[in-house]
Parts: structure tokens; C-alpha cells; sequence
């Protein structure tokens, strides 16, 4: 609240500086005519403050956790929806280049780009590959939604009707969801780890046993290309507390491997 001889502009500037969210600012000039202004200021930098305190997960609130399981069954839905969280954490830097999936696109990107510049490139043909398996099952789950309930109905029902589409998109789906899972559990129990020894650890025991000769090297060239481990907990974050954002990927982990063993 301001008191007598304080100055508006003086008040601004302090949440502008303390919030560092000046998209706020220009709105504050926008609601103080005929209105208290004290008020007004009040509520923005409570607005402000409550936007900092809020993490990648807290704006993104799809979780494993919430995929129900009956009979060792997964719900289709929710999962699919999870899983394009995992996309968007993996897309979380907006240098990354979206490389294709196919080979060719992948070794001429490789080829042109200079890789360790290239904030998380290692992420981009993972990214591309979730989000393309993601579109084929949901298209057979908008197709017959009520023979695909469940991912383990879905895959029954398709097969008995000689398809196979959706199901091939669940398997690499799978694959590439227990890759970035195994990934990121060595990170969070590896305290002192690199993000790049996390994710070139997981890939050996994980997706390069089903790439070729030509394509193991360039993923394992990608693997350089991972932020640093601050860099990476720092922006999932999104200026809140690191240790938070720690213990919120840990418990959506727990969901995430949790429904891949089944």
C-alpha cells in the first residue's frame, strides 16, 4: 500500500526489478485509472510472485500418475497426454534443431550443424519420434475409441482386425520413453553426473540396440549436445526452486516407470 509522499513510477520499477516479469509492468499503467492504485499494485505482484513460484510441471500438469491402471491395463488418454509432457520437457530449448527421423535427414543435419553449438540437439530426433508415434496411436484411438480404452486393448483390438500401425507406434513409443526415463533416473540418483553421461549411458542400453551402424554414432555425437546439468534443471524450473523442480521430475519419473513396467 502506498503511503503519502510515495512514488508510483518508484513502486513500479521495485516489481519490475524484484519480479523480472515486465510483461506485467505496462498492464499495471493499464488498470490504475478509476481505480484504487495501491490495490492494483497489490495484485500484480502477487501475480508476479505466484508466476515465479510455478514450475515446468506445475504448468504442465498431464502426469503418468494420473493414467489409471486396471488389470495391469493403462488408460489411452491420459497416457498419450503424458507423454506429450515428456515432448515438451524434451523441447524445452529453443535452440534445438527438429531433426527428421529418417536417416538421411539425420546424418545431413548432423553433417551441416555444428553440434556442440546447438543447444539440445540431442533431444530433437526423440522428440520427433514421441510426438509421431503419439499422432498414429491417437488416430487409432479417435478411430475406435471404444475398442481402445486401454493402450493393451488398442493393441489387441487392432491386431485381431490385421492392423498394425498403432501398435508399431506403441512399441517405438515405448522404446523412446524408456530411453529419456532411464536417462533422467541416472541423473536425479547422480547428483555430481552430466546430463550428456546420463543420456549416452541410457542410450547404450536402451535405443541403440535397434539403430544400425550409421545411426549409433550420430546419436552418440548428439549425446554431447545436452545442456549442462544446471542449464537443464534451471530451465524446467522457470525461476522457482531448483530442488523443487527436482522433486516434481522425480515423483512424474516414478509414473512414467511404473506404466513401462507393465
Amino acid at each position: 500500500v502506498l503511503e503519502d509522499g510515495e512514488n508510483l513510477s518508484e513502486w513500479t520499477e521495485r516489481i519490475q526489478t524484484y519480479c523480472s516479469i515486465a510483461d506485467l509492468i505496462p498492464h499495471l499503467f493499464e488498470c490504475i485509472e478509476g481505480v484504487n492504485a495501491s490495490f492494483n499494485i497489490v495484485v500484480l505482484a502477487v501475480t508476479a510472485f505466484a508466476k515465479l513460484s510455478m514450475t515446468f510441471f506445475d504448468t504442465h500438469p498431464a502426469s503418468f500418475h494420473t493414467c489409471n491402471i486396471a488389470n495391469d491395463e493403462v488408460e489411452t488418454a491420459p497416457f498419450l497426454a503424458a507423454a506429450e509432457v515428456l515432448a515438451q520437457l524434451l523441447g524445452k530449448y529453443p535452440k534445438a534443431l527438429l531433426l527428421s527421423a529418417t536417416i538421411s535427414s539425420i546424418i545431413s543435419q548432423a553433417l551441416k550443424s555444428n553440434i556442440t553449438e546447438t543447444l539440445g540437439t540431442a533431444f530433437s530426433p526423440v522428440k520427433s519420434d514421441i510426438l509421431g508415434n503419439i499422432t498414429k496411436i491417437r488416430a487409432r484411438y479417435d478411430q475406435a475409441t471404444e475398442k481402445s480404452k486401454t493402450l493393451q486393448s488398442l493393441v489387441k483390438n487392432e491386431r485381431a482386425e490385421k492392423g498394425k500401425n498403432a501398435t508399431e507406434a506403441l512399441l517405438w513409443l515405448k522404446r523412446g520413453l524408456e530411453f529419456t526415463s532411464l536417462a533422467l533416473r541416472r541423473n536425479i540418483d547422480n547428483a555430481t553426473e552430466e546430463l550428456s553421461a546420463s543420456f549416452s549411458k541410457a542410450y547404450g542400453l536402451t535405443l541403440s540396440k535397434f539403430h544400425s551402424f550409421l545411426i549409433r554414432p550420430i546419436f552418440s555425437v548428439a549425446m554431447s549436445a545436452c545442456p549442462s546439468r544446471v542449464n537443464f534443471y534451471k530451465t524446467l524450473a522457470e525461476g522457482a526452486d531448483v530442488e523443487k523442480v527436482k522433486a516434481q521430475l522425480n515423483e512424474w519419473l516414478s509414473g512414467l516407470e511404473s506404466r513401462l513396467a507393465l
